[in-house]
């Protein structure tokens, strides 16, 4: 007996749930592996507390965050017409390095493309930052 085709070739079956659910995960982590690159290269503006170098954080339903700019005219002090504007150019490598304990970073908060590209980490409760902001790990605005 001969073997036919089927009269409209060869179908592919159907990705599962779980195959799309993975293939859309490794999509994200290949984009986000390229923007956590890009972000690490370029400069970066964060709003320091006045007169210090200390990075401001705010406290958000729990969360501390730092806010990035990836320009000096997106600072919300800038924007707002301020004569002081207290901030600090560094990269983003640098910016991870010095960030406060348990803080996320959002870029350009405030702007239709603002991204989380660092969720803040939980506390432990027996850590000095739980009680209260550690010495040099900012202060909330």
């Amino acid at each position: 007996m001969p073997y036919l085709e089927p009269p409209l070739g060869w179908r592919r079956t159907a990705p599962t749930g779980d195959e799309l659910v993975r293939l859309a995960r490794e999509q994200a982590l290949k984009q986000t592996a390229g923007l956590v690159g890009t972000v690490n290269r370029a400069i970066l503006y964060v709003a320091t507390v006045e007169n210090t170098d200390e990075i401001l954080v705010r406290d958000q339903n729990g969360a501390r965050w730092v806010d990035a700019y990836t320009r000096y005219e997106l600072l919300p002090d800038v924007r707002a017409g301020r004569e002081e504007v207290w901030h600090r150019g560094l990269t983003g490598a640098v910016l991870r390095d010095v960030l406060p304990v348990g803080a996320g970073i959002v870029l350009d908060r405030g702007q239709q493309h603002e991204i989380v590209i660092h969720h803040p980490a939980a506390i432990p409760v027996n850590t000095p930052a739980a009680d209260g902001a550690a010495p040099g790990t900012g202060s909330s605005r």
